[in-house]
């Protein structure tokens, strides 16, 4: 299994709709002098920063495995095995796997998103797609991108891991 790296924090675009609001809510209170607008802005600012922790903290130790065979036959599937472990002892809910297949020597790309709704903490998680190589050639998986937005969706968090691997696709 492979460490993945730091998390890359950034607001979603909800995220800066929410604290557009909030701002909006700022500047009413400050030019009409109304306190209550203030405790207001405060509450809501509390959701986008817990989001904020929990994103940051549950993606923090994950490992990740990538099974797959290393030749296949054009048109006939392969199955492709994501395995995340979660080395914390909280949980993480709602990660999102985007991994992405292109064609060695050209630029199209296609994307497959893989979905690991709860993995418990100290535990171990399985996912698999399946993959259709139609024609013969070598093909690039990866890289590898993990996301998480839960619990709000205003801030998600992203890991990306590099690690890439080529399958060979023959005819027989």
């Amino acid at each position: 299994m492979t460490m993945l790296g730091r998390p890359h924090v950034l607001v979603t675009r909800e995220g800066w709709y929410y604290l557009f609001v909030v701002l909006f809510i700022i500047g009413g209170s400050v030019l009409r002098e109304v306190n209550l607008l203030v405790v207001l802005a405060g509450v809501m600012l509390a959701p986008v920063l817990f989001n904020w922790r929990l994103v940051a903290r549950s993606m923090r130790k994950l490992d990740l495995r990538r099974e797959m065979p290393q030749r296949c036959e054009a048109g006939q599937p392969i199955r492709v095995r994501l395995t995340i472990r979660n080395e914390m002892p909280a949980a993480c809910w709602m990660l999102t796997a985007y991994d992405s297949v292109r064609r060695s020597r050209t630029r199209r790309r296609q994307f497959v998103e893989v979905w690991f709704p709860h993995i418990p903490g100290n535990s171990t998680e399985t996912a698999a797609y399946r993959l259709v190589l139609t024609e013969r050639g070598k093909y690039r998986i990866g890289p590898l991108r993990i996301v998480s937005r839960f619990p709000f969706g205003l801030i998600r968090a992203t890991v990306f891991h590099s690690f890439r691997r080529h399958v060979i696709c023959l005819l027989y």
